[in-house]
């Protein structure tokens, strides 16, 4: 059992029943061909190829500024490619959730965010609006409540019912775990997993994407702007992929006896400092995935859960500090990897 399980059933406080059901696709619900970008004379990405079929999640990684809203923009028709194209299906109807969770009118009320009325209809059937959002642990005493008071996970809950909403089959999320607690958290997760269109996600969350992800859309630093790659699989089967790539690089390259070069002729290829940097480097994320598997451990405990609720919140935190820096400790030992396998540039 992983801690968000652990905090869903040890809390046994009321669920989030999230279920993205959408009109039925066809085979294919967005497809990108050789998509590419650019601002004036820079590139901010190239070679995005991918299809998206029903079932198909896609999560979008890379660092901050990579090019990853972008093209999630370019995917909306809210920007335009330089270069290649998109084709949505004929019956394909997206849902976005954007990162600013822009979705709700800042000068409303919870009451009136899913419209006028006290009915909604969620997947054919009619609802009341306030049997409804109680899904999304919002109360009748909530609805008065001006949207601009709420919280970060508040907003997200509120924009997810919304989304829910509009019966789309294809999902474009943008950081869609960002504030959200653990308990909706792993809703959203099964949510997902059970959702018949196809989504796209762009996020930092490794935990999400290892349980998530059907693919991994990366973008890697390239000599101009970010070059777009796939690889099938979870963050997992990502990561062990680079890895792969990482050592067969390394173990093609012809050997040579460590020798100090001649004074005045600048250094090449991968230096002994480099080596123990990526040493402790690779120490490094084996000690913070040690502490992630105790922290898990420990929201998987019920008995955590029913003493002190500080430290409970304590060790959310943490684990979400943990995978951020995982992220970096991950950035550093792919940059040493590349100069690794590929000698100075």
């Amino acid at each position: 059992m992983t801690g968000r399980e652990a905090a869903m059933s040890a809390k046994g406080q009321s669920r989030i029943a999230l279920n993205f059901t959408g009109d039925r696709a066809g085979d294919v619900i967005l497809s990108a061909v050789g998509l590419g970008k650019t601002f004036g004379d820079r590139t901010i990405f190239s070679g995005a190829s991918f299809t998206l079929s029903p079932g198909a999640r896609l999560g979008v990684i890379g660092s901050n500024g990579c090019g990853k809203s972008t093209l999630l923009k370019v995917l909306l028709g809210l920007e335009p490619a330089t270069t290649g194209r998109v084709t949505t299906g004929p019956k394909t109807r997206i849902g976005y959730l954007d990162q600013a969770r822009s979705g709700l009118d800042p000068d409303g009320k919870v009451g009136t965010a899913l419209g006028e009325g006290e009915w909604v209809t969620v997947n054919g059937r009619t609802r009341h609006m306030v049997g409804y959002l109680a899904e999304f642990l919002f109360t009748s005493a909530d609805l008065p409540k001006p949207i601009a008071t709420l919280s970060g996970g508040e907003r997200a809950r509120l924009l997810l019912a919304k989304l829910m909403l509009e019966g789309a089959n294809c999902l474009i999320l943008d950081e869609p775990t960002n504030d959200l607690d653990i308990p909706t958290l792993q809703i959203l997760d099964e949510a997902l997993i059970t959702f018949t269109g196809g989504v796209v996600m762009v996020t930092h969350d490794r935990f999400f994407l290892d349980k998530v992800a059907t693919a991994i859309l990366s973008f890697e630093p390239g000599p101009s702007g970010s070059e777009v790659r796939l690889t099938e699989g979870n963050f997992e089967a990502y990561r062990a992929h680079r890895m792969r790539s990482a050592e067969t690089t390394s173990t093609a390259r012809p050997t040579f006896p460590d020798v100090e070069p001649p004074s005045g002729r600048a250094k090449t290829g991968f230096s002994y400092r480099e080596s123990r940097a990526l040493a402790e480097v690779e120490a490094g994320i084996a000690a913070l995935e040690r502490r992630r598997t105790e922290v898990a451990a420990l929201l998987a405990d019920p008995t955590v859960f029913a003493g002190d609720a500080g430290r409970v919140s304590a060790l959310g935190e943490e684990f979400g500090t943990i995978d951020r820096e995982l992220e970096g400790w991950m950035k550093r030992w792919e940059a040493l990897e590349r100069k690794r396998g590929g000698g100075a540039s």
